[in-house]
């Protein structure tokens, strides 16, 4: 449903005729494509875009989204703003993803909203390192919320899953249900559901993060998903869900942890650097290239 006559909702996981970028990067081209009549430079919001395709893990092995994600990587390498405030040890994905994405995160789970928008129209010399020291609360609220969601659900340890299952509440968690997810995925190297009881309707909803699967998987269980293949929502009738815990099993293969063990001092220092730029772009649907130094 359209919310209303001047908005439309675009998916575009939904779209297969449609470029598999980011949110944000639909809003970017859509401003592009009517650029001579809002009289707008888009240019200077590319990086943002890149920011947000690592964000929301969209798929790297698209040359669009490389594309994006290089010029964020140009913005930082060459210091501009709101990158300048922090040195280059020549990780770019370190200061992005560990960095400015995270904290992005939890100022729009946290409904801080327009500060962020105040960051990005202000974009002045050396603003970053004041942005990040102003909203660590951001962090802390969501630390805190993901806390209580722990703290709320019931664990379920599952044959290639991990599930967390909590009554419904009067607060809100979904915003905070793929970051625990994304925690138990982590810890038990597996996929993991983190889900509540809708009471009223006999649903049981939340996020799913893949590890070793996709979202095809739990809809062969009877799933509802909508979005990325391993980062999306998910929901089942409770008939449904109970059935999934007693039965699912996994029997895929095994996730390799590296391609090869190898001497520290096999490769040159131009192999390793090779390595390193290849690895920035890693992600879904582009693997990193690991090895076991020996």
């Amino acid at each position: 449903e359209e919310p209303t006559p001047d908005v439309s909702l675009i998916n575009v996981v939904d779209r297969p005729d449609l470029p598999p970028v980011s949110g944000y990067g639909v809003v970017y081209k859509t401003l592009e494509a009517t650029q001579d009549i809002t009289e707008l430079n888009t240019d200077r919001y590319e990086k943002f875009v890149g920011i947000t395709i690592l964000s929301d893990v969209c798929r790297m092995d698209v040359n669009e989204n490389r594309y994006y994600v290089s010029k964020t990587y140009e913005a930082i390498i060459r210091g501009e703003s709101p990158f300048d405030s922090f040195p280059y040890y020549g990780s770019s994905s370190s200061l992005v993803s560990y960095t400015l994405v995270p904290l992005l995160n939890a100022m729009i789970r946290t409904n801080r909203i327009e500060n962020v928008f105040r960051f990005l129209d202000r974009m002045q010399k050396g603003r970053l390192r004041t942005f990040v020291q102003q909203e660590r609360s951001a962090r802390d609220e969501q630390k805190e919320r993901v806390a209580e969601i722990k703290r709320l659900g019931h664990v379920f340890k599952l044959k290639g899953m991990t599930v967390s299952l909590r009554p419904q509440q009067e607060h809100n968690y979904r915003p905070f249900n793929g970051l625990y997810a994304n925690e138990l995925m982590g810890e038990n190297r597996s996929g993991a559901l983190v889900l509540e009881v809708d009471e009223s309707t006999g649903m049981v909803s939340g996020s799913f993060r893949g590890w070793q699967f996709g979202k095809d998987v739990l809809e062969e269980w009877g799933f509802e998903c909508h979005g990325h293949d391993k980062a999306c929502g998910a929901s089942i009738s409770a008939e449904g869900f109970r059935n999934f815990i007693e039965n699912f099993e996994y029997e895929g293969e095994i996730e390799i942890d590296y391609v090869a063990k190898i001497g520290v001092n096999q490769l040159t220092e131009e192999d390793w650097l090779w390595f390193a730029h290849f690895n920035e772009y890693a992600g879904n649907g582009c693997e990193q290239i690991r090895f076991a130094i020996i």
